[in-house]
């Protein structure tokens, strides 16, 4: 992965350290980032390395974490059409109760 973006490329690199994979972030000069107090001393693009033999284990831990991810998005999508459904059937439900209480005089509006 290369980015400009020195914090996402912080995120994925312990992103992928996390999940025991060895990982290396270079910088612009291939060099590896080294630790300091001052984040603007490093300039991009930065890129996220990792071992040629760990790329296949990678791919099919990314593509699990992907796959949940759309799965979840899904749901969560499916979930707030039912709330949204039900709040304009609830709101409708109201309406036609104030108009009928407003008709039969209970109510004046």
């Amino acid at each position: 992965m290369r980015t400009d973006d020195l914090s996402q490329a912080m995120m994925v690199t312990t992103t992928i350290a996390a999940m025991q994979f060895d990982v290396q972030l270079l910088q612009r000069s291939g060099a590896p980032m080294r630790n300091t107090d001052d984040p603007a001393a490093f300039r991009g693009p930065f890129t996220v390395s990792v071992r040629p033999d760990d790329w296949p284990d990678l791919r099919d831990v990314l593509d699990e974490i992907i796959r949940e991810q759309a799965e979840f998005d899904s749901r969560l999508a499916a979930r707030g059409h039912r709330t949204l459904r039900l709040s304009r059937v609830i709101l409708f439900a109201a309406i036609l109760l104030v108009a009928l209480l407003a008709i039969l005089g209970v109510i004046n509006l």
